[in-house]
């Protein structure tokens, strides 16, 4: 038998077997009766090898799908906010600076002045109180502005915005300054009665 006959016949063996037909080979083992077909003897509950095959995956295929699935659910980072903003910073103010220069006069006084005059004669003085003097200074300057200016309106035949200031010192304190809670309180009791409050009778 030639190479090609040889091939043809192992084919048609294969296919022999692969269809369930008897063969060459079992007919010979057989008696000449066509041998059973061990895949026809298998139990239905048995899965056979295709099924087997198409059935699942890998667990390394199945591990390379989920991971690949979880990546594709990732937002995309350009769609991602540049500046995220965190819990409550949304509502924080810039700080306001303060609306008057140091040096500025009105009503004949200053932040300056209120300074110096709040710090007294003493020599030695420490960085902290000059700076907490003329954080002081410039509260007491900002609330007396506010009562010169109103009271310009009010009383407009005054000199409020010459030399108001001196009408809100206090000669019973050392340093010549009211206080600020009584400067605030007469600025509230203005602004709240106007003509009719007593901070303009007095």
């Amino acid at each position: 038998m030639g190479i090609t006959a040889a091939i043809d016949s192992a084919l048609r063996e294969a296919t022999a077997i692969e269809s369930g037909l008897p063969c060459r080979f079992q007919l010979a083992h057989a008696g000449g009766q066509p041998a059973a077909n061990p895949a026809a003897e298998q139990p239905s509950n048995v899965p056979s090898g295709s099924e087997m095959a198409g059935s699942s995956r890998s667990p390394g295929w199945t591990t390379l799908f989920d991971f690949e699935g979880e990546e594709g659910a990732q937002p995309d980072p350009q769609n991602a906010p540049e500046n995220p903003v965190a819990p409550g910073e949304a509502d924080i103010l810039p700080p306001v600076p303060y609306p008057y220069h140091e040096d500025e006069v009105i009503g004949g006084d200053s932040v300056l002045s209120i300074r110096e005059r709040l710090l007294g004669s003493h020599s030695n003085r420490s960085a902290e109180e000059i700076y907490l003097a003329h954080l002081d200074a410039e509260d007491r300057f900002e609330v007396k502005v506010d009562i010169i200016r109103h009271m310009a309106v009010l009383d407009p035949s005054g000199d409020w915005e010459g030399r108001g200031a001196r009408a809100l010192d206090n000669p019973r304190t050392s340093t010549g300054e009211d206080s600020l809670k009584n400067l605030s309180r007469l600025r509230d009791q203005l602004h709240d009665g106007g003509v009719q409050s007593d901070a303009f009778k007095k």
